[in-house]
């Protein structure tokens, strides 16, 4: 694909965008495209010791840090953790959100069925919906970004539980940026902590585990799996994936 693409990576948490789909964004990012990562919640639930007020302020630097690992620009939404409704406003969020960066593809959540996080699931939705609604003139939304042209292809990203059920349609060969991928997932040294206590076992060492599994499914040594949202007007005639 020789046109440059914007890419939006909506995730719901601080974290969720490096675990799942860092690899391919930084790919992304070496091939000359634009990366943008939206991160819907501040993560202010994602501790077991600490304040919501100190541990928003962690997790907002770390998230800085790792999308800088990345070569990407953050945009933090803002919402509270499980305070995430799809209502007029909170669309009207995510409808600006899509204006404002004007992504050719959007990476997010995948479905309901291989997910369990109500914020996750939230965040797909919504952004499904707004990259349609965002392309509309005449709505009730105030943005200073005029409607956009184009409605993106969608993909969802993979996760362990999406492991279990679904079969990928797309791979992307992330042996190149792994390390970096790595990298900007260990800036999150407050949520891997919090994971660690809450769930067992390392974080770090189950992400490595789903990129070697999907790199030995596609003949490389690492990989990153997606679900294609493979219906009109998203549909290209063409790769948009790295």
């Amino acid at each position: 694909m020789k046109k440059q693409l914007t890419v939006l990576a909506a995730g719901a948490h601080p974290d969720d965008i490096d675990i799942c789909c860092a690899g391919t964004l930084a790919r992304y990012v070496n091939e000359g495209h634009k990366v943008f990562i939206s991160i819907t919640c501040k993560g202010n639930a994602g501790t077991l010791e600490k304040s919501a007020v100190e541990i928003v302020k962690i997790r907002q630097a770390e998230a800085e840090r790792s999308a800088a690992k990345i070569g990407a620009t953050l945009i933090m939404l803002g919402f509270g953790d499980a305070e995430l409704v799809h209502d007029k406003a909170s669309l009207a969020t995510f409808i600006d959100l899509v204006r404002r960066t004007r992504p050719d593809v959007i990476i997010t959540h995948p479905r309901e069925e291989e997910d369990w996080h109500n914020d996750h699931m939230l965040t797909r939705r919504l952004i499904m919906d707004a990259s349609i609604w965002a392309t509309h003139h005449n709505l009730w939304v105030k943005s200073e970004f005029p409607p956009s042209e184009v409605t993106p292809s969608l993909f969802y990203f993979d996760m362990s539980s999406s492991g279990l059920r679904d079969r990928p349609s797309h791979y992307v060969d992330i042996t190149d940026t792994f390390d970096k991928k790595i990298e900007a997932l260990k800036q999150h040294q407050s949520q891997l902590e919090f994971l660690s206590g809450l769930f067992g076992g390392d974080p770090l060492e189950g992400v490595k585990l789903q990129s070697r599994l999907r790199g030995k499914q596609c003949g490389v040594e690492y990989a990153e799996a997606f679900q294609e949202c493979a219906v009109y007007p998203r549909v290209r005639p063409y790769r948009v994936l790295p």
